[in-house]
């Protein structure tokens, strides 16, 4: 031992060989080791051991037993006892299992000048090393295997370890050790190069909690006489250190223990961010004093905050104490100052968007007594802020206690409070906060929100926060932002974890929250929105929820909605069918809605409905000044939104929109007629590659009608280029309108062009539909193409039929300086006069006041002389093959032309019975005999046949507005000029016959200068702006104005 004395009390001095022990042999034999200082007790169990140690034959040892529980077996095999006389070496081999651990031993061993020397290579290798500690009397831990080899060597009190590989678990080093007892205190030196060290799986278990027995104390005590005990120089390599946040490159320490007192120097590299400091420790008043001091310029933040936080620090410092017996008092007397200067600190939004906050200083303070007390102070955007925050002695995390908490930030006008307390858990921390934010302007806070620095609206945020006595739950007592106002509660169930959450807002004023919201930019080239880009979330899981929202009052200008309330669940990540409710105006509306954005193609279906709307409801609601008497049985709009970007929601949504039980009527104020419509049922469907079609029943005036519209949906190139295909049928009994043709985006009046077509069996079927009194006529149709274009509209390619008589033509309609121009030209080949008789009354059926058939006088207006002003007209109409009854065929051209109030008619007549009719005012002169009709108040009323009678009756039009007519027969004045030609020719004609001639020659030609013009008729053909202006050049009544306009 090292006091001198020695287990074997005999001389040493003693040279005779008397003993010789020829071996020792144990079998199941129990040997029990007691460590007093530590109270543990080792078991060692011998099953067997056999040693042959005699003088003269070769040292043999073989155990086998157990120690702790964990097998063991020995073997040592050398040469003999009288082989280490003089200064021979000895070779030793040897075999040593413990547990799965093997030592191998190979080398040789002596003395040299009776100074002991061995050289000895060495194997250990371990399938998991954590089992010895199990042998040792400890609980077992996993720790992985090891592989280990080298060389040791000793002579002359100094031993050296050299070329030592291992590998422990994936981690290799190698070492190169010495240790030399010639001084007063052994000296340890040397070098450990490490590759990949991860100690992430021996640091990650359960640290809440510290080592709180005696062996704390005790191992302080160890420490403190291992710094007395030995001096070291030591240099450790790391190449990459991973801890459970973060890994450490090119780690390098070195350790010097010198006189009592540790120190290792630092430097290595976290990530990017080179730090440099030093670690001591030493022996203080009987107490071991810790101490640390770290420094790093533009350390990098990302280390630490995962993807979601980064920013660098200017420059950090650190600077630790802590002293103590234990580990217990080196954790509670722990006091720190952490310093940070010119931070960046960066925060990754959702929408992958960096958001920057620079901070000039940071300033973290640990004292014993007072707990930790932290400082920030920066700027964002020219805007000051600070946040200050003061708990207890952050090592009590460690204990597991409940901490307080108090979080004070200022800036922007805005101050933000956190109080309460935290008690950190293995899982989550569990706190109970009360919180708060309010400022007078929340347009303030724009530098860090990006809302309308003009917003002016004080706010308000007060509640707490729960998750330490029961369930999570957050209660918003109060919450303000101008005039709206807003209360709301939610917690979590225990079993199912489902959120449950409740919103009271008695007021919601969107028209004033709306100028939080910046202002928008401009569209332009650069900046518009692709119909490809994602406007709708996408891959969004929501979590199950049961929320109630009830909503007092909300306003946005003339938008008023009340009684606002809303069921919303959600579970498997989507929001189920739920219902809400409001009023508009007084009116009840109900609807439904569903959401689910968890794949790529979001799906929002949303329906409104509400019944029994009427007119006032209705004026309300589309800001209208009046409306007839209106009601509306129920109305219903059904939305189905599929997509996620512009171009998806148009190619695959739908919307459907139900409309039933409607009644309205519509009085127009000059007019004592009224017309009722009724609609039993209508609804419009639109969906994206199929025709949107809008079909509706109902009644006008009584009469039944069925209403059929569909738009040929394309995409959106197709709508520019072609326009939008459009189809309108309306039927009611048997009449049919039926409209087709492209309507040309964006909608404009005067740039469309549709094929019209109506047809019926008789023109009084459409006077409850339009409230007008036409007569019996039909069959009938009206079969012609609408353009509307600049300044003028057209009714091209017409073709009417009445019975068995057609019309055909053309007819415009333009945009003159002072009033609307109508001009048009239609043509009938063989009609028959029967198609547009009307029988006449009998005397005993004619209405009271009704004109006799012999006078007309008393007639009432034909126009008023108001509406000769309201519009121009130049019709002309050419007939030919004109039958009445058994006269017939005949032919003739009539010509209506209004200007500036003064009527015109003109008529070309061929009567194949001969006879002439030339009828001005003042003159009348007829031959034949022709139907006459007249006006009276129910309508047109049959005359005997018979020449007319007084020529035009003015009829109650002014006196300087009367028409001039001339009427005369074509064929009659051909066959005067005939007459006259022949006369010539055989040489007849005397003097009074020929200025007879003469002067019927001259007639004709002045009556032929009176007729309708041969040239092109605008509404013959294409009425380009060069037409019209040579039609309006060539007409009298039309030409001042035509200068004008040229």
């Amino acid at each position: 031992f090292a006091d001198g004395t020695g287990n074997w009390p005999v001389w040493t001095t003693f040279t005779y060989e008397i003993v010789d022990l020829l071996g020792i042999d144990f079998e199941n034999t129990t040997v029990h080791i007691s460590d007093e200082e530590s109270g543990q007790r080792h078991e060692v169990v011998l099953d067997r051991l056999l040693s042959g140690i005699a003088r003269e034959t070769p040292l043999t040892i073989d155990l086998k037993g157990r120690l702790n529980g964990q097998p063991l077996s020995h073997t040592l095999t050398g040469p003999s006892f009288a082989d280490l006389d003089g200064d021979s070496m000895w070779p030793l081999a040897g075999e040593l299992r413990l547990a799965t651990t093997r030592l191998n031993l190979k080398g040789t061993a002596g003395s040299a000048e009776e100074v002991p020397i061995f050289d000895i290579e060495y194997m250990i290798h371990s399938d998991e090393l954590g089992e010895l500690a199990a042998a040792a009397g400890a609980e077992s831990m996993e720790i992985g295997s090891l592989d280990l080899a080298g060389h040791v060597a000793g002579a002359a009190n100094t031993y050296k370890l050299t070329d030592l590989a291992g590998k422990l678990g994936a981690t290799e080093f190698e070492a190169s050790l010495e240790l030399d007892l010639t001084a007063d205190i052994p000296v340890v030196g040397g070098r450990i190069a490490i590759g990949h060290l991860d100690v992430s799986p021996w640091v990650e278990g359960d640290r809440s909690q510290p080592d709180t027995t005696a062996d704390a104390a005790t191992g302080i005590d160890n420490l403190l006489k291992a710094l007395e005990a030995v001096n070291a120089h030591l240099a450790v390599a790391v190449d990459r250190l991973s801890l459970p946040d973060t890994d450490l490159d090119n780690l390098e320490i070195e350790i010097d223990i010198e006189d009592g007192v540790l120190s290792v120097p630092i430097e290595l590299r976290l990530g990017s961010s080179p730090v440099r400091g030093v670690i001591t420790a030493e022996e203080d008043d009987g107490q071991l004093r810790l101490a640390l001091d770290l420094g790093s310029r533009a350390f990098d933040l990302g280390l630490f905050g995962g993807e979601e936080v980064g920013g660098s620090i200017g420059r950090l410092s650190v600077d630790a104490e802590s002293r103590g017996s234990a580990v217990n008092d080196l954790v509670d007397n722990l006091q720190f100052k952490v310093r940070g200067n010119n931070l960046a600190v960066t925060v990754q939004d959702a929408d992958d968007g960096v958001f920057e906050i620079p901070i000039r200083s940071v300033v973290v303070v640990q004292n014993p007594g007072t707990g930790v007390w932290a400082t920030a102070r920066g700027r964002h955007k020219d805007t000051p802020f600070t946040i200050e925050v003061a708990t207890a002695n952050l090592m009590k995390l460690l204990d597991g206690v409940t901490l307080p908490v108090n979080i004070t930030a200022r800036g922007s006008g805005a101050t933000a409070t956190v109080r309460g307390r935290v008690r950190p858990t293995s899982t989550a921390p569990r706190a109970n906060l009360r919180f708060g934010v309010e400022g007078d302007a929340i347009g303030d806070l724009s530098p860090w929100t990006g809302l309308s620095p003009d917003a002016a609206m004080p706010y308000l945020v007060k509640g707490r926060l729960d998750t330490m006595h029961g369930p999570p739950r957050m209660v918003i007592e109060d919450g303000r932002i101008g005039r709206s106002s807003a209360s709301a509660e939610l917690s979590m169930t225990d079993g199912d974890h489902v959120i449950v959450a409740r919103i009271d807002a008695p007021l919601i004023d969107l028209e004033e929250l709306a100028t939080i919201l910046p202002s928008t930019e401009a569209m332009t080239p650069e900046n518009e929105m692709s119909i490809s880009e994602k406007i709708v979330p996408t891959q969004v899981n929501l979590p199950d929820a049961d929320v109630e929202i009830l909503v007092g009052r909300v306003r946005h200008g003339d938008l008023d909605l009340d009684d606002i309330s809303a069921s919303l669940r959600s579970r498997e990540g989507h929001l189920e069918t739920s219902p809400f409710e409001f009023k508009w105006e007084e009116q009840p509306i109900s609807g439904l809605i569903y959401i689910d954005l968890q794949s790529d193609r979001p799906e929002i279906d949303v329906f409104v409905s509400s019944r029994h709307l009427d007119e006032e409801d209705i004026e309300h609601g589309l800001d209208l000044e009046s409306l007839p008497e209106t009601s509306i049985g129920r109305v219903g709009i059904d939305l189905e939104l599929r997509g996620a970007t512009l171009e998806q929601l148009v190619d695959e949504s739908y919307m459907s929109i139900i409309v039933d039980d409607a009644r309205t009527v519509l009085a127009p104020a000059d007019s004592e007629d009224s017309w009722e419509i009724v609609i039993s049922h209508l609804q419009a469907d639109a969906l994206y590659g199929e025709p949107t079609r809008i079909a509706a029943v109902g009644f006008i005036n009584g009469a039944p009608v069925d209403f059929l519209m569909n738009f040929a949906m394309a995409d959106l190139e197709t709508y520019a280029r072609d326009g939008l295909p459009v189809h309108l049928l309306l039927r009611s009994k048997d009449t049919e309108l039926d409209i087709e043709g492209n309507l040309v985006l964006p909608i404009d009046p005067k740039n469309q062009e549709f094929h019209v077509l109506l047809h019926g069996a008789s023109l009084d079927d459409l006077n409850p539909l339009l409230g007008t009194d036409l007569p019996s006529l039909g069959p009938y149709s009206v079969d012609g193409r609408f353009t509307a274009a600049e300044r003028n509209f057209d009714l091209s390619n017409l073709f009417i039929v009445f019975g068995d008589s057609t019309l055909q033509g053309n007819l415009g309609y333009f945009e003159g300086e002072e009033r609307p121009i109508i001009v048009g030209r239609l043509a009938s080949h063989r009609p028959r006069l029967e198609d547009f008789y009307l029988a006449p009354e009998d005397e005993d059926q004619r209405p009271a006041g009704a004109p006799q058939t012999s006078d007309t006088d008393g007639q009432e207006p034909v126009l008023d002389p108001e509406l000769l002003r309201l519009v121009d007209l130049d019709l002309s109409f050419d007939v030919t093959g004109f039958e009445w009854g058994d006269r017939g065929p005949g032919a003739g051209e009539f010509r209506l032309q209004l200007d500036d109030g003064r009527l015109t008619t003109s008529v070309f007549w061929d009567q194949p019975n001969g006879g002439h009719i030339d009828a001005t005012p003042g003159k009348r002169t007829f031959a034949g005999s022709y139907p006459r009709f007249a006006r009276g108040p129910s309508g047109f009323h049959h005359l005997p046949r018979g020449p007319p009678r007084g020529g035009f009756q003015p009829l109650g039009w002014p006196a300087h507005g009367y028409p001039a007519a001339r009427l005369w027969c074509r064929k009659a004045q051909d066959e005067a000029q005939l007459y006259c030609r022949r006369a010539r020719h055989r040489g007849r004609s005397d003097s009074a016959q020929e200025t007879r001639c003469r002067r019927l020659e001259d007639t004709g030609e002045r009556q032929g200068r009176d007729r309708l013009p041969e040239q092109p008729h605008p509404a013959q053909g294409e009425t380009s702006p060069q037409a019209k202006r040579l039609y309006l050049s060539r007409h009298p009544g039309s030409h001042r104005r035509t200068a004008r306009q040229s």
